[in-house]
């Protein structure tokens, strides 16, 4: 996927557990993640997490981890592992953006002559905006590493919500 993708190795894939539980007893859920869980999964938001222990030497020491109930998330839940995802698109602003249909999933996987075991057909996305991604550190507090479709008033006001 990174080859694929040109994406550079420390920029981690998308790992969707197959429950929130199977999430926690993986990774690190400060209270701020603990609250922007709450307040937007499942839905269109990736926290960055470190893991709970050792990490996996091919995935990093902080993961990139979303929740969701869409076909890949439902797909996590029937196999009952954690997935490795990504968009089928090149990583940066050079890229084209992810695809919305199956088609141009699958015209990106042949033009780059990939070997791809699965796609997961969700139907036309409607969204061109990636997921928003919240780092939160084992310190506390949180930093927004990109904006997506979740907004950063909204993960503000989540967070002002829960202080008041």
């Amino acid at each position: 996927m990174f080859l694929a993708k040109r994406r550079p190795r420390d920029k981690s894939l998308l790992l969707v557990p197959p429950s929130l539980d199977s999430a926690r007893a993986r990774l690190h859920f400060t209270p701020t993640a603990d609250r922007l869980a709450a307040a937007f999964w499942p839905g269109e938001l990736a926290l960055r997490l470190d893991w709970n222990g050792e990490a996996p030497e091919h995935l990093g020491r902080r993961v990139l981890v979303s929740f969701g109930d869409d076909p890949l998330g439902r797909l996590a839940a029937l196999v009952g592992a954690p997935l490795a995802a990504t968009s089928a698109n090149i990583s940066g602003p050079d890229g084209a953006g992810p695809p919305i249909t199956l088609a141009e999933a699958i015209t990106f996987a042949e033009s780059g002559d990939l070997a791809v075991g699965c796609f997961v057909d969700g139907g036309v996305c409607p969204y061109f905006e990636p997921l928003t991604i919240v780092r939160c550190p084992g310190s506390g507090g949180y930093t927004l590493e990109r904006q997506g479709l979740v907004h950063e008033r909204a993960i503000r006001a989540a967070l002002d919500d829960h202080a008041q």
